[in-house]
């Protein structure tokens, strides 16, 4: 069972916002932990499904 405190490390992990030394030592814990491999791909593919979902939005015009 994930605790809540390593699952919002996992989400922040994901999102790209952990710090580069918080993340090195995260994706150690991963190393050793299968259920943690295994939420952390899909926090990954939620947030892929997630961002498909976002109303495709053309450039601005000055935008070549």
């Amino acid at each position: 069972m994930i605790d809540e405190h390593i699952k919002e490390q996992a989400s922040l992990f994901v999102t790209g916002a952990m710090p580069a030394r918080e993340a090195r030592e995260f994706e150690a814990s991963m190393r050793s932990s299968l259920e943690l491999q295994l939420f952390v791909q899909e926090l990954r593919n939620a947030l892929d499904l997630y961002v498909l979902a976002l109303p495709a939005k053309p450039p601005p015009a000055k935008v070549k």
